[in-house]
């Protein structure tokens, strides 16, 4: 394939960019665009070969799969006679905020998709990135419940590998995430961590009357099949009021890695978005406010283009026929000056400008706009969905000044993202992901909103939860599985455990701290914009404990650097050992329970009699009589965690040499590392960053 293809609507293609005459897009975004193009392909062929591009789906023009490039109102299942697709008070929902009008007691802040600022210019927004994956992984989870068996997350795991050297967890523990038998069942999708409300997700098979009802998709993801989701009603409304309360006014749906209609995109993209339309209408016409919604759907790229293909093989098709629903339109997210309904796509590779203009005319409507969103692209136009701060993946005492989209390419306005972690190749991978760190990564981002005040913020994300292990591409072992040999090589791409993700939905591991710390942000952000300023108030927990150092520290010996919990001036005069209770589980125990997360320091150990001798770490503050401890001199460095989770998942090891008595112990490895010669390992000195 050429290396010259061209920049559609500042889209640059992979392969542009190892050209360096190609520089719209930040070259340290390369390599993770490429992990998710490798992803894709892997979710891609997982697919039942029957439900490809080339069959599988239902005859366009039919009753219930309508054709989107006819008018609507030629096609009743489309858009009802009398639908409209603006947003006027003509389609008001029982719920004001969403019917076009500011009505009294809005604001920007109540309700910015009606309202305007005191100058008349449109309100700023505040987005989030929502996933509809979760179905094969809660069905292999429901169905172990059924059979009696209990279902473990990652974070599960790597918690119940505290203080072990060699553990195996792929064939044992780790196959206990889903139990073995279900694991190809849920296409190997591994829940991370547990929502506050348990595994869950919200789909429910159409019944034959509905719209968009296929037989051949219901009930099923094409390579397995299960039951409904349980109490998908009260999880989406939850999510609809949480989200609300939060100060997010629209959801985007993630689609972003199947392009063909089939029945596994159905099952995780397709379905999931129109059960969210369905129910926030529900939700609105019941009095309850509910966030906007759009779709963030991957598009077919060259060399497919609208000229070789059959659009209803492809999801595109399906979102413009939910786009086009009548009691919709005041939920579909709008361009505040065109008022056209905003849709997303991927920009990882170069479209067919015909498939953009396709959908943009939407049947002679030309009532929608097609946004790229992906990561660096800043300089074209593009939003990017995460972005990195200048120090990406080593935090520090600096600013984060992630780079924003001064101008939309198509939605009118600048745009930022806020996010709670991020990675610059695989989030599961030492010093490739910069981790939640208390919420210290979401302060610092939200602090560029300030400054910044961009039109759009979107924010990755809500939920998440979800993923499947891919090819770690050489770039090292996947933290807290360092001495797994099943998991040489695999590595998970957007999130690890409970403190490498990117999601705000309150989990059993990190409670409601990340959607707490977001709703205090976006009130800042709010008023940041209405008064011109970009003071954050102290009483505000968006403006408290954001610098690392007063938290975090790194600290390096030999080759080796590692994050530890801060040396401060209060642990300085605290005791040598620090102890605090938090709502933390190991594997096999109830929910519910908690134990003791202990800091221990880390002391350099000196030998005041012997100078000459190298000086070894100890979790010891009396550096555990290898010598005589009157002649001993232990320099505190940081603190470690005794127990492995969250943010604390590298194992530090201190190796001990097997000549001199064995008393030199200088030496160490870590994440998989291995003694040097001459040397074995000696004890598990604790759990560091």
């Amino acid at each position: 394939m050429s290396l010259r293809r061209i920049a559609l609507l500042g889209v640059l293609s992979l392969a542009c960019l190892a050209v360096a005459a190609c520089v719209d897009i930040d070259p340290a975004y390369e390599a993770f665009s490429r992990l998710l193009e490798q992803r894709a392909a892997g979710l891609q062929s997982k697919a039942p070969a029957s439900n490809q591009r080339t069959g599988g789906s239902a005859p366009v023009g039919s009753s219930l799969i309508p054709d989107p490039a006819a008018p609507p109102a030629a096609n009743s299942t489309a858009a009802p006679k009398g639908g409209s697709n603006v947003r006027t008070a003509a389609t008001a929902d029982v719920h004001p905020c969403g019917n076009g009008v500011c009505d009294a007691g809005e604001t920007c802040s109540t309700c910015p998709q009606d309202c305007t600022q005191g100058d008349g210019s449109p309100c700023n927004r505040v987005g989030i990135f929502y996933s509809g994956w979760h179905w094969p992984a809660w069905a292999a989870t429901e169905i172990g419940r059924r059979l009696g068996r209990r279902a473990y997350s990652v974070e599960d795991v790597l918690r119940s590998q505290t203080g072990t050297i060699g553990s195996k967890l792929i064939g044992t523990s780790f196959e206990k995430i889903y139990n073995a038998a279900q694991l190809e069942t849920s296409l190997g999708f591994y829940w991370h961590h547990r929502p506050l409300q348990n595994f869950y997700c919200i789909y429910h098979a159409r019944q034959p009357s509905e719209l968009l009802y296929n037989a051949a998709h219901e009930g099923t993801w094409g390579a397995g099949s299960g039951p409904d989701c349980a109490n998908w009603q009260a999880r989406v409304q939850d999510h609809a009021q949480q989200l609300v309360a939060t100060g997010i006014d629209y959801v985007t749906m993630d689609a972003t890695n199947l392009d063909q209609h089939d029945a596994f995109s159905d099952a995780i993209q397709l379905r999931p978005f129109q059960v969210l339309l369905e129910e926030f209408s529900r939700l609105r016409l019941a009095g309850i406010q509910t966030p906007d919604l759009a779709m963030w759907q991957r598009l077919p790229t060259l060399p497919l283009r609208l000229t070789n293909i059959n659009v209803t093989n492809y999801g595109f098709a399906y979102v413009m026929v939910l786009y086009n629903v009548p009691e919709y339109q005041s939920l579909i997210l709008r361009d505040p000056v065109t008022k056209k309904k905003i849709f997303f796509y991927p920009s990882v590779a170069d479209v067919d400008l015909n498939i953009i203009k396709y959908i943009e005319a939407n049947g002679g409507l030309n009532d929608i706009v097609v946004q790229p969103m992906w990561v660096g692209q800043q300089k074209s136009g593009g939003w990017n969905f995460f972005a990195f701060c200048k120090n990406i993946v080593l935090e520090s005492n600096t600013a984060c000044a992630q780079p924003a989209t001064p101008e939309s390419s198509k939605v009118t306005g600048s745009q930022l993202a806020v996010s709670p972690s991020y990675q610059a190749t695989f989030a599961s991978v030492q010093f490739q992901a910069i981790g939640q760190n208390s919420g210290i990564t979401l302060k610092k981002q939200w602090a560029t909103a300030f400054t910044v005040k961009p039109d759009w913020v979107f924010l990755t994300g809500w939920n998440e939860h979800v993923a499947q292990p891919q090819d770690s591409q050489g770039l090292g072992n996947s933290m807290g599985f360092e001495y797994d040999p099943g998991f040489v090589g695999k590595a998970f791409v957007d999130i690890h455990g409970a403190a490498f993700g990117r999601d705000i939905e309150p989990t059993v591991e990190g409670g409601s701290e990340m959607m707490d710390i977001t709703a205090s942000c976006i009130r800042v952000f709010r008023r940041a914009v209405a008064l011109s300023s970009t003071w954050c108030p102290p009483t505000e927990l968006c403006c408290k404990g954001a610098k690392f150092s007063a938290t975090y520290q790194y600290y390096g010996i030999g080759a080796l650097q590692f994050g530890l919990f801060a040396n401060s001036v209060n642990q300085q005069k605290a005791a040598k050992q620090v102890q605090q209770t938090v709502t933390i589980r190991r594997m096999g125990d109830p929910p519910t329970s908690t134990y003791i997360d202990r800091r221990v320091g880390l002391f350099e150990c000196t030998s005041t009699a012997l100078p000459s001798r190298p000086a070894f770490l100890s979790n010891s503050w009396y550096c555990e009589n290898i010598y005589s401890r009157k002649v001993m001199k232990a320099k505190r460095v940081g603190y470690m965690s005794v127990y492995k989770g969250m943010n604390q998942l590298r194992t530090l090891i201190r190796c001990r040499s097997t000549g001199r008595g064995g008393i030199l112990r200088d030496k160490y490895m870590i994440n998989g590392g291995s003694c040097p010669d001459g040397y074995v390992p000696d004890k598990v000195l604790g759990y560091v960053r």
